[in-house]
């Protein structure tokens, strides 16, 4: 492995370490890459990346070349369901979640801003879970 890789895969390790200890909970994470289009995956409220021992080694690997080439990691962390009322004054339950961003490239990683994270574009929207989506991989997680 060049150099380069080594220092890509470290500041990989870093960052998904990162996300794993400062967003409680379960999330998913996705990752965009130039090579080998996205991947999707769970990550446990005890930080257990996918079903498979195997899954937290692709998934760095996955973000590694992203940070070589170009790439975002989006985060969608599940939050405990919000309660609302509806008109006949029953209570429904929405679930409801935070998202974290990052553009990877050229050896570095930068979190998104808020104005970023409210406007990422459409087809990022689309390779990323929808609310009810995320809610139920989390549950299961």
């Amino acid at each position: 492995m060049k150099k380069s890789g080594l220092n890509n895969y470290m500041l990989a390790h870093k960052l998904l370490d990162s996300i794993i200890a400062t967003t409680a909970g379960s999330k998913v994470l996705t990752v965009l890459g130039p090579k080998d289009g996205s991947i999707m995956i769970s990550i446990n409220d005890s930080g257990k990346v996918g079903v498979e021992a195997t899954h937290r080694l692709t998934v760095l690997s996955r973000i590694a070349d992203a940070i070589e080439a170009e790439g975002k990691v989006i985060v969608q962390q599940c939050l405990k369901l919000g309660e609302r009322r509806i008109e006949s004054g029953r209570k429904r339950y929405i679930p409801q979640q935070n998202i974290y961003g990052f553009t990877l490239g050229n050896g570095k990683v930068t979190p998104w801003t808020k104005e970023e994270i409210e406007s990422f574009s459409s087809r990022e929207k689309e390779l990323c879970l929808t609310l009810k989506e995320a809610s139920r991989i989390c549950s299961v997680g």
